[in-house]
């Protein structure tokens, strides 16, 4: 008799934005595609972004091959 089991995962994740009051980050959530798209509109400077953006993408890679 197979024994039913409930788990929940918890995803967190922080991302800097710069402070300045404009700072939007908006997420979008597809009950569909089970999706969630974040985006995010701030100052900082265009490399700042693009660091950000390839150590989250590291950090996610790595989150995903931990066993």
């Amino acid at each position: 008799m197979p024994i039913p089991v409930d788990s929940l995962h918890t995803a967190t994740l922080t991302v800097p934005v710069s402070g300045v009051p404009a700072d939007q980050i908006t997420v979008v959530e597809d009950k569909i595609s089970h999706t969630m798209t974040f985006t995010a509109k701030s100052a900082v400077s265009p490399a700042d972004a693009r660091q950000k953006l390839k150590d989250f993408l590291s950090a996610a890679k790595d989150a995903s091959l931990a066993p």
